[in-house]
């Protein structure tokens, strides 16, 4: 994928390595020791594909074009990422007044279909099933029809790439002639991280899951920015900046994040209200993922975005538009020691028709909040989860799953040290999601009552 002015952040230290992605770096190579399992195609719900970066920044442009040309007595439909951070700040070690359902052996229609290991554990080399669509459902795409296909995209995909996206565009106020010579090409930065949908138990509500470091980083590059564009003043015009997070799953559905709901910075943990958007615009999809000019003639398409545009958070809110979508279930309970686990590697490439590939990995031990090492069964707080296989750029805030196609943990990053030959993943015990829910019997009354 050619880069469009994509930057790379600086690593918090030379020891500690966020797996969040800022730039395409490529598939590693072969002969690294790794086993890694291609999530199966989606092309029989989506014969474009999932949208690539490039086209998810252009559907984010053209989300803002639409709003200041059509809109511009409205508010803006996106999420700003310094509205996000303020959101996270205030709701952190909220409790939602919501259950999370214990699923530590969920049934075989709720398990997440790695195919990294057979039903006694050991690992395979079979072909994988991803958690979006069902063995049945994988039928050729000459049988299918129309509605078929549209049935198996509602499902949606439980793991999902998000792209926080802040763009740079030049307002002019000549015309464009005068300024041939000196009209500055359109900027952006995408910081890529990944997440999973879980349900609340009551309420079927669809939460995404994720992780808060790259929001943080994030909301550092849209400052620096603001803070740029308020010093620059031309005669030929002024720098607008507009930020947001959308998100892409590989079946080709994009959404759009419009609330942090909940947050844990201790456990670097976020929970995030997604809103699907209207079905993405052919002219976006590879091949075509950089036509944005096209786009924005097609009258069918502009209409469909200046009504969803006009709606508020809480009429989408109503519609419920993430009903259908596939969850993910969530295991309180900690692996064993040495017992296998897989977590999704988000593809640096958009020239395939999956997002991610799963590798197999081993929980190498625990640490608590103060980084010290803690023992599972016992009486020590579990924070951190050491894990062999070792995330890519873009992978953080996605699920570790077990043995038992349930989720464990979540995906924060990779780490080395001096007396380390190799660099170990590591993430937050799925456990610390529960300090933001409802126990069991302990529900607050305005949750009673609803």
């Amino acid at each position: 994928m050619a880069s469009k002015g994509l930057v790379r952040l600086p690593l918090p230290s030379p020891l500690l390595n966020s797996s969040a992605g800022i730039s395409s770096c490529g598939r590693p190579k072969c002969g690294s020791g790794r086993r890694y399992f291609s999530l199966p195609s989606p092309r029989c719900a989506n014969p474009a594909g999932p949208i690539s970066v490039n086209g998810l920044v252009d559907y984010f442009r053209l989300l803002g074009w639409i709003h200041s040309q059509r809109l511009s007595d409205h508010p803006s439909p996106i999420t700003s990422i310094a509205s996000l951070s303020e959101q996270a700040d205030a709701s952190d070690g909220l409790q939602l007044n919501a259950l999370l359902r214990y699923e530590a052996d969920p049934p075989s229609s709720r398990r997440v279909r790695t195919g990294a290991w057979n039903p006694v554990g050991r690992p395979t080399d079979g072909l994988l099933a991803g958690p979006e669509i069902k063995r049945d459902d994988r039928i050729t795409a000459a049988s299918k029809t129309n509605d078929q296909e549209q049935g198996v995209r509602e499902h949606g995909a439980g793991i999902l790439s998000l792209s926080y996206i802040i763009t740079i565009d030049q307002d002019l106020t000549r015309s464009e002639n005068q300024l041939a010579d000196i009209k500055l090409p359109p900027q952006e930065h995408v910081i890529t991280c990944s997440g999973f949908l879980i349900e609340c138990q009551d309420s079927k509500e669809r939460i995404l899951a994720t992780c808060a470091h790259t929001l943080w980083q994030s909301n550092t590059i849209l400052a620096n920015e603001l803070r740029h564009a308020s010093l620059i003043s031309t005669s030929h015009g002024e720098r607008t900046v507009r930020s947001g997070c959308l998100a892409r799953d590989q079946l080709g559905n994009a959404f759009m994040v419009s609330q942090v709901i909940s947050a844990l910075a201790s456990a670097d943990v976020l929970f995030f209200r997604l809103i699907k958007l209207p079905a993405t615009p052919p002219h976006l999809q590879p091949p075509n993922q950089l036509a944005l000019e096209e786009a924005k003639t097609d009258a069918f398409l502009v209409d469909s975005l200046v009504d969803f545009s006009s709606m508020s958070l809480e009429h989408h809110g109503a519609l419920d538009t993430l009903a259908s979508f596939l969850t993910l279930p969530v295991s309180p309970y900690p692996p064993p020691l040495s017992s296998p686990v897989c977590i999704p590697q988000l593809l640096n490439s958009d020239a395939g028709d999956s997002l991610f590939h799963w590798e197999l990995g081993r929980v190498i031990e625990y640490k608590d909040t103060m980084g010290i090492k803690a023992t599972p069964g016992t009486y020590d707080p579990l924070n951190t989860m050491i894990v062999s296989a070792v995330p890519r750029h873009g992978s953080s805030g996605g699920p570790i799953v077990n043995e038992n196609g349930t989720v464990v943990g979540m995906i924060r990053g990779f780490q080395s040290a001096y007396d380390q030959k190799h660099a170990v993943g590591f993430g937050t015990v799925s456990e610390r999601f529960w300090e933001l829910f409802q126990l069991p019997g302990l529900r607050s009354a305005s949750f009673k009552n609803d």
